[in-house]
């Protein structure tokens, strides 16, 4: 991999959550990301949005936090994801990764926000 990109704390707090259908997607504040397969529909959003979505939620996974990759990556880089998660992997820390065309968001539970941060600092991270 070439020179560690920067990254960036992002204020929300996120949740992740297994949907039982899709639903009005307009209506949901903040960002979120939506992935769908041939076996489940996700959905992850700022937490402001837990009332408006509770009647199509399965299951939840509450309170990330992201932690942005400051882009735009090229598609021909390698080893962003890889090396941000060994080293989290590393302090014991689970991640939820999400990625846009742009870039790529780490998410960490906010129990693990500051060791996570931490660990990041320490390898050479620079968040800006």
């Amino acid at each position: 991999m070439q020179q560690k990109p920067r990254l960036k704390l992002l204020d929300a707090q996120l949740d992740v959550h297994k949907l039982a259908s899709v639903m009005q997607l307009e209506d949901l504040q903040g960002n979120w990301f939506l992935s769908s397969t041939d076996e489940e529909l996700s959905l992850v959003c700022e937490s402001l949005n837990r009332e408006l979505i509770k009647d199509s939620v399965q299951k939840s996974e509450l309170n990330w936090r992201s932690i942005k990759v400051e882009g735009p990556l090229d598609f021909e880089m390698t080893g962003v994801i890889a090396a941000l998660s060994q080293e989290l992997a590393k302090a014991e820390i689970p991640i939820f990764v999400v990625s846009t065309f742009d870039t790529d968001y780490v998410l960490v539970k906010e129990r693990n926000l500051a060791q996570a941060l931490v660990v990041l600092k320490k390898v050479g991270y620079v968040f800006v």
